[in-house]
């Protein structure tokens, strides 16, 4: 038998609500830019990344602001998004679309 390790997750209905929003950003983001896009693909990418993370570090996770998530472990992690703060070519010109952006995993 090999020795692995258990990972519990608490997962609070505040934190499923910003899961929520969260994939609602990512859609939205793809609805505006195009499901081609890079900046679809950063959002979507980033997303799931960060899901990822927050499994791997457990705990229990609750809502920070409406894109955010923080999580209590062995460490203690906040998931951000980092909205866009530069101007984008978008079918519409150039524009700054501050509902795009990225999310990352800090402690």
């Amino acid at each position: 038998m090999s020795d692995t390790k258990t990972i519990t997750v608490e997962i609070n209905e505040y934190a499923l609500r910003n899961i929520s929003n969260m994939q609602q950003r990512v859609y939205m983001i793809g609805e505006y830019f195009g499901t081609d896009s890079k900046e679809y693909s950063l959002a979507a990418e980033s997303l799931s990344a960060v899901l990822a993370q927050v499994l791997r570090l457990g705990g229990r996770i609750t809502a920070e602001d409406d894109l955010s998530l923080y999580g209590d472990s062995f460490i203690q992690y906040g998931v951000i998004f980092h909205r866009n703060r530069t101007p984008l070519m978008t079918k519409f010109g150039d524009e700054l679309a501050d509902f795009a952006g990225e999310w990352s995993v800090h402690s």
